[in-house]
């Protein structure tokens, strides 16, 4: 404690420097909670279901994660698998009926907690129907056996691959499917591109030079990430990784790149360049802001005070996709309203809203909403403080 502040200053430094701790570790305990009551409950089971996707069945057996179905006459008429895979907010659990044949029969969505937004698109487009008569020799990829969804590449490629394990159980009894091939591409590409940019952008001198550099990676993030892949980061994906709900990497290098690069470079360095650099509602606000002159932020006591509000719902928000194994179900981000133009009346009216209050004030939904922004400033905080005790104790004098 600084001798020097007066004796009535002191508590209440004391208080400040302690509560960003207590409202830490409070943050942590609840998220440790539901993450735990959500590890708890089981999954339905998948017996019952067998004959929705392979109608005509009277009698099933089971074995293992094999099921058999039998008709009236007892005879085989085909078997069915489930297995499950993680898309852009959470895993699709599928169950899978082939008959006699080798053609899929049929397939039903046992539990899916996937983003809302994003299985919406699957389902209006009768994605999952563009399976059935298909054969279980084929690998399913994207694009090439079955076509994707644009918007929703993700999603699409979590069904393709449950159906893929769901086969490969049938085919060979194994419990791990195929690896499948590494898919490398455009996401990659461009989220390579913002990367390097970022890293590029601090060792810029001359300031006219630096601002061009960051609006040609806010401008990308927001055509790219944003319009034309519609992924960008979100509470979801921290929710899938905390519920370990972790994708093949070969089929979701983008998902891995996007979370290991922000986090890593954010513990590297001390710094949130994704939130700042090329996020892509946040160059949407951006973009308004700087058309109509718009404020740079509140007033520093009221901007205090308003902090209090992304803080907590984000817990709550991560807390109950955790308790509920549905990681983008509690997701109120209105990313997915802007980029693919479907989402009920709240997510709409969210965005009108943020959008006009981005004409107003700087990045509105950035600095007073975010639960992104809350949840990289908790890894800076955690970063930095132990940064800070390491050289406490390296500068420390020998006993």
């Amino acid at each position: 404690m600084n001798p020097s502040l007066p004796l009535s200053t002191r508590p209440r430094q004391t208080h400040q420097r302690r509560l960003p701790w207590l409202e830490s570790v409070l943050a942590a305990l609840i998220i440790l909670g539901a993450w735990v009551y959500g590890f708890l409950n089981t999954r339905s089971p998948v017996g019952p279901l067998v004959p929705n996707v392979l109608p005509g069945t009277q009698r099933v057996e089971a074995n293992g994660e094999i099921f058999t179905a039998y008709n009236a006459e007892d005879q085989v008429l085909g078997y069915a698998a489930a297995a499950d895979a993680t898309g852009y907010g959470g895993p699709i659990y599928l169950l899978v009926g082939i008959d006699p044949n080798g053609e899929i029969a049929g397939i039903q969505v046992i539990e899916q907690r996937e983003t809302p937004g994003f299985y919406a698109l699957l389902s209006d487009r009768k994605f999952i129907q563009g399976f059935l008569g298909k054969t279980t020799d084929q690998p399913f990829m994207l694009g090439q056996d079955v076509d994707s969804i644009s918007g929703a590449t993700l999603s699409a490629g979590a069904v393709a691959e449950a159906i893929r394990n769901a086969s490969e159980k049938i085919n060979t009894g194994a419990l791990q499917p195929t690896a499948p091939p590494i898919r490398f591409g455009l996401p990659e590409i461009a989220l390579l591109a913002l990367f390097a940019g970022s890293l590029t952008l601090p060792r810029f001198r001359n300031t006219r030079s630096r601002k061009i550099l960051h609006w040609a990676l806010l401008l990308t993030g927001m055509a790219v990430l944003g319009f034309v892949l519609n992924q960008p980061l979100t509470l979801a994906n921290f929710a899938s990784l905390l519920a370990g709900y972790w994708p093949t990497w070969q089929d979701h290098l983008y998902w891995y790149m996007l979370l290991g690069g922000v986090i890593g470079l954010a513990v590297l360095q001390g710094k949130n360049i994704y939130c700042f650099n090329f996020c892509p509602f946040g160059a949407v606000q951006e973009c308004l802001g700087r058309m109509s002159d718009a404020k740079p932020f509140l007033p520093r006591g009221v901007y205090r005070q308003l902090r209090w509000a992304p803080r907590w719902l984000a817990v709550l928000a991560l807390a109950l996709g955790l308790a509920f194994r549905q990681p983008g179900a509690a997701s109120f981000e209105p990313f997915g309203t802007l980029f693919s133009f479907s989402a009920g009346f709240f997510p709409w009216m969210l965005l009108v809203f943020v959008l006009f209050a981005s004409l107003i004030t700087m990045r509105p939904f950035c600095y007073y909403l975010c639960p992104v922004g809350v949840i990289m400033d908790f890894i800076l905080f955690i970063r930095n403080q132990v940064k800070r005790i390491w050289r406490t104790k390296q500068n420390a004098p020998m006993k």
